[in-house]
């Protein structure tokens, strides 16, 4: 055992620049990983919606991302959500 370990610590040392590459493209994959596993967790995995974000509407327009929304619509969704 003693023999095997002094082989494998002379062969990491014997170039160290690709002995660091390695190390620090290792260590860089574990931080991706995990900013993904993060974002992936707080993504699906949130808390509950209140009753209120519940009610939320999303519309998308399909030319922009934004367009306005008619005055009659804006009456018409105040009287079914008056905290508005």
């Amino acid at each position: 055992m003693q023999r095997l370990a002094s082989l494998i610590f002379r062969n990491v040392f014997r170039n160290r620049r690709r002995s660091l590459l390695t190390l620090a493209s290792t260590a860089v994959s574990l931080a991706l990983l995990s900013l993904l596993l993060a974002l992936y967790q707080g993504f699906f995995y949130g808390a509950d919606a209140s009753p209120s974000e519940a009610l939320r509407i999303v519309c998308r327009h399909r030319v922009s991302l934004t367009q306005p929304l008619p005055a009659s619509h804006q009456q018409r969704n105040q009287t079914r959500c008056p905290a508005w």
